[in-house]
């Protein structure tokens, strides 16, 4: 009988994975981007943090290109960044994590890659732009990593 070990905690069971994922295909990122990553990843742990909510406080999962538009209608620049960054971790998890095949790896990598961009210009120069810099520009090798991870097991 196989025993079910119980993860207390999220951050070092992901962070111990992604180091390895990111070092077995030669990934260089940040120690912020890694740590970012790491963040996410426990934040998705529960399905909660993953969908969005509609106006009436229901869950939805609705594509993210209409996220991306509701992204770029936004006036409130706090907003605007968080749904920017929404976009960004929804398709780096949908492409690494979940695997996704439709409509395709590449359309949610180019909505990540112009997500997370998008953010770090609103941020403007600070340390948290060269963050979401790096997530825009190694998106494929982050996402490539994370197909790596023991998490789900694809078909």
């Amino acid at each position: 009988m196989k025993q079910i070990e119980l993860i207390k905690n999220p951050d070092e069971f992901f962070y111990s994975m992604l180091r390895t994922a990111l070092q077995e295909r030669a990934v260089r990122v940040s120690t912020d981007t890694e740590y970012y990553v790491v963040s996410m990843l426990s934040r998705f742990v529960r399905s909660d943090h993953y969908f969005s909510k509609d106006e009436m406080g229901r869950y939805s999962n609705d594509p993210l290109c209409f996220l991306l538009k509701e992204a770029e209608e936004e006036g409130e620049p706090e907003a605007k960044r968080l749904l920017f960054r929404q976009v960004g971790d929804s398709a780096l998890y949908k492409v690494g994590i979940l695997k996704t095949k439709s409509p395709s790896p590449s359309y949610y990598g180019m909505l990540g890659k112009c997500a997370y961009s998008t953010t770090a210009k609103l941020y403007g120069r600070t340390k948290v732009q060269g963050l979401y810099q790096e997530l825009a520009e190694k998106f494929d090798h982050i996402a490539l990593a994370l197909m790596k991870l023991p998490i789900i097991k694809s078909e």
